[in-house]
Order: C-alpha cells, then structure tokens, then sequence
C-alpha cells in the first residue's frame, strides 16, 4: 500500500508539472528548460546481482561517487521510510545529503525521486533505472529527468558517469593471461599437464 502512494504521488508530481506547463503557453516560454541526464552501461554480472548493488546500502556506499571524491571523503546510506538516504562527508568540502523515496522497486526496473536535503533551492527530481540482460551480462539505462538547471545538471552528470563507472569496476574481473592460464592449469591437474 505504501508503495502505491509513493507511486501515486511521483504520477501526481509528474502530470501537475504538465498541467502546469499547459496552462498558458506564454509561461512555457518562460519556463527554463528541463535537463535530463541519459547515461547507458554495460555490467558483468546477471540483472539480480546488479539490483542488489543498486538499492543495498552498504553496497550503494562503494560505488556511489559525488563529485570532487577523493581518500578523505565517506558516504554512509541508510534505508528510511520508502527510500534510501545517501550521506557523503568530506573533510575538506561541503558534506551532501541526498533523500530518495522509491516509486517503482522491480529487479529490471527502478524509479526514485531525488531530493537534496542540505536546504538547497533544488526541487525533486526524478531517477528511472531499467536493466537488461541476463546471467553474466547486463545493461543497465539510466535516465535522470526534471533537473531545473545546468549547473544541476552538470553535477548530476559527473555524479552518475563517476558512479556508474565504479558500479561496473566492483563486477569486472581480471584477464587472465595465456601464461597465467597455463600455469593454474599445472597446479590444478599436475599429473596430465606438461609443457613442450
């Protein structure tokens, strides 16, 4: 029940915002525009795998990346009602907090809003995840809409290609080269391995 309100009021936000661009079409040209950030990967690891490492917190913390991350800085997430809360603190520049509440929690699609809760002037915004794929392969799609202006959306965008780029390193696994190959295959079956 709860997540039909939540779903309910992500529909209300989203057709108040049309209705209120339909009003009256001189405002609409005086509305800024909407900034919405679209961004495609590909993940090693079956759509299940890839879910969990999208809502768990403790995994959410090692791969989400704010901009300007570096050694000093830490990001705690917490589940809260609905949502998620992601904290990231900085020793050396401004700590973030974000807020989400979840308006679709499937394991191929996810859809959150997206509310900084530092008193900042920023409305909520809106996130939609879709994966595909299945067993060692998936792509994941991410598009985050409703940003008010370019300086959000630059953020957001460093935001999510940093984070995405770390998501996609926790499941890529090492090449093994032929040298490398041909040596674990020794240990393993020493009687019937011989090199020539």
């Amino acid at each position: 029940m709860g997540s039909m309100n939540i779903y309910d009021r992500f529909k209300g936000s989203i057709h108040q915002r049309q209705a209120g661009l339909a009003l009256n079409t001189a405002d609409c040209a005086a509305e800024p525009p909407s900034w919405t950030v679209t961004l495609e990967c590909r993940v090693a690891a079956d759509t299940r795998r890839v879910f969990d490492a999208l809502t768990v917190p403790e995994y959410i913390e090692t791969w989400i990346c704010v901009p300007g991350h570096h050694p000093a800085c830490s990001n705690v997430t917490s589940r809260v009602a609905d949502g998620f809360q992601i904290a990231h603190h900085c020793s050396t520049g401004p700590s973030t907090k974000i807020i989400g509440t979840y308006c679709s929690f499937l394991r191929r699609k996810l859809s959150f809003s997206w509310r900084p809760a530092d008193g900042s002037e920023c409305l909520d915004s809106f996130v939609d995840i879709r994966l595909y794929g299945d067993f060692e392969r998936s792509i994941l799609r991410l598009r985050h809409f409703g940003l008010g202006s370019e300086d959000e959306f630059d953020w957001h965008s460093a935001l999510w290609s940093a984070s995405l780029a770390r998501l996609c390193g926790l499941f890529d696994r090492p090449t093994l080269s032929n040298e490398s190959r041909r040596q674990r295959s020794g240990k393993r079956r020493q009687e019937v391995y011989c090199e020539s």
